[in-house]
């Protein structure tokens, strides 16, 4: 990859010893209605984790990020969800929608600015993130374009990087590639990677892509039918 956005080549961050568990859930059931969508899962989630959730389409994937997010309002839940509170309460969470969640009728940039946090960022230091970001992604020609008129790919790449450049403690990403060939599946992997080694962002990635997958490096979470059927090394798929 060409240069890195600023703070991850200039800012050190002194990451904690040992895993920092955010979530342990324990013989969890989810249940839509009538539907059993995930059958006694038992997973906990970490500071740092990198973990791709397997799976065909269907098999619970989307239904375990909304778990973690704690973004289940119309299902039932059963089961133990242990959750560090103090750990907990303060972090952020960010998520790559298969349906995207952006605005069609705004341009790239307007889309990008909407993450704008003063908190986070100076107004010089988020526009140099949009313009070192975008390069990377490919799409620093596409920032005043109307999203509208743009592929499904620039599309999904504004979804990922709005994701990002909140800077969130954990990234929860649905299908995050599915738009994209191989080479920008390689960098938005290789940008997660950095913000996982750098700054211990976990990151959740859901696929039904094996492929894509068997090439990368990162724990795997596997579910049939709603089960969990494999948690460990990408070697099983």
């Amino acid at each position: 990859m060409e240069s890195q956005p600023s703070f991850i080549k200039n800012k050190s961050m002194n990451l904690q010893k040992g895993k920092v568990k955010y979530f342990s859930f324990q013989g969890v059931d989810v249940f839509y209605k009538q539907t059993h969508l995930l059958r006694k899962i038992t997973l906990d989630i970490h500071r740092g984790d990198f973990k791709f959730v397997t799976g065909r389409t269907g098999a619970g994937k989307t239904t375990l990020l909304n778990l973690i997010a704690d973004d289940c309002p119309s299902f039932t839940i059963k089961g133990k969800i242990k959750k560090e509170e103090t750990i907990t309460s303060s972090i952020f969470i960010s998520r790559v929608f298969q349906d995207l969640k952006i605005f069609k009728k705004m341009s790239v940039l307007k889309n990008l600015e909407y993450c704008f946090d003063s908190n986070l960022y100076s107004r010089s230091s988020f526009e140099k993130e949009i313009r070192d970001y975008s390069r990377m992604l490919g799409i620093s020609d596409k920032l005043h374009s109307q999203l509208e008129n743009c592929s499904g790919g620039i599309i999904q790449k504004v979804s990922i990087l709005r994701a990002i450049l909140s800077k969130p403690d954990i990234i929860l990403a649905d299908e995050p590639t599915s738009s994209l060939d191989k080479a920008s599946s390689m960098t938005v992997y290789e940008i997660f990677k950095l913000l996982n080694k750098n700054f211990g962002t976990t990151i959740i990635w859901a696929t039904h892509d094996r492929d894509l997958v068997r090439s990368l490096s990162g724990e795997i979470i596997h579910i049939e039918n709603g089960k969990l059927a494999h948690q460990g090394s990408t070697c099983f798929i």
